[in-house]
């Protein structure tokens, strides 16, 4: 028989996708019902999220607090005591949201749905959104590859000062100051990010803002032109702050694209030369492409 072996688990509801394991427990999205649900090990539902429309993906920040899409676009975050909405570049587009992961810097993948121009859209932690892939009949069942570069968050900042105990004098000084989980990012070069490049009077140009490794030779003409955009703003005035949020915004996409196009380069030229060229025909036009972004005015 076709059900010979299998038992019903638990029902009851409109429609449930996006199925993980998380904590010890099995989790769903009961999208029409608008519910994240976990289920205990005796199938004991309980309804941990809810969200007022359609419910399209969810998943968990780098912190352990849930976040969900909606099929609109919404993105809402649950905190300790409400669901919080967050401003949400896709809310409102035309192709609808689906299925999210989250990765371990908490940046979120989130699949646009369409059986003509799907693709994968970013949002990452400032809140800011690209879409990252394009031409894809219809992206669904995501998932992060578990031999992934990264650190588990929880015990980062202990693991950092048993790793440099050896540091003696001023430099162990600092590392004792390293008591943050959060604030310690590991990952390779072309992938670290800071959110925001300005506090009060402190502003981060350059590899101290969005390091990313030299395939592309751009290091220091990105440091270069940061610098030069800072000192246009500053000179605009009239009030610092606001010139200084003007820079990290007029930078925030182009040094993105050096960052996402070094990392896109830098896995094709791992690749041995046969698969290389099976992959990119036109390896030629592409990289020449990598550079076109950078020819507007910074």
């Amino acid at each position: 028989m076709a059900n010979e072996g299998l038992d019903l688990f638990a029902d009851g509801f409109s429609f449930l996708e996006a199925p993980r394991w998380h904590e010890g427990q099995l989790w769903a999205a009961d999208m029409f019902a608008g519910h994240v649900v976990a289920f205990a090990a005796d199938s004991a539902a309980k309804a941990v999220m809810t969200v007022p429309e359609v419910l399209a993906g969810f998943g968990w920040m780098p912190d352990g607090r849930l976040l969900a899409v909606t099929r609109s676009g919404r993105l809402l975050r649950q905190e300790a005591t409400a669901v919080v909405e967050l401003p949400s570049l896709l809310s409102g587009g035309t192709a609808p949201c689906n299925e999210m992961t989250i990765d371990g810097q908490g940046r979120a993948y989130i699949g646009l749905f369409g059986l003509a121009g799907g693709g994968l859209a970013r949002v990452d932690p400032d809140d800011s959104a690209r879409v990252v892939a394009t031409d894809m009949l219809l992206p669904n069942g995501q998932a992060l590859s578990a031999d992934g570069f990264g650190d588990p968050v929880p015990g980062r900042a202990a693991r950092v000062r048993e790793r440099f105990s050896d540091l003696t004098g001023a430099h162990a000084t600092v590392l004792d100051q390293v008591t943050d989980d959060a604030r310690v990012q590991f990952s390779p070069a072309d992938q670290a990010w800071v959110d925001l490049p300005v506090r009060g009077r402190v502003v981060l140009i350059g590899d101290a803002w969005h390091a990313a490794t030299p395939s592309m030779a751009q290091g220091g003409s990105m440091a270069a032109e940061d610098a030069l955009v800072l000192v246009q703003e500053l000179a605009a005035g009239p009030d610092i702050d606001q010139a200084l949020a003007r820079y990290a915004s007029r930078r925030r996409q182009r040094t993105a694209h050096v960052q996402e196009t070094t990392a896109m380069r830098n896995g094709l030229a791992a690749l041995p030369l046969e698969d290389r060229v099976g992959l990119v025909p036109r390896w030629a036009e592409l990289s020449v492409a990598s550079f076109a972004a950078l020819v507007p005015v910074p």
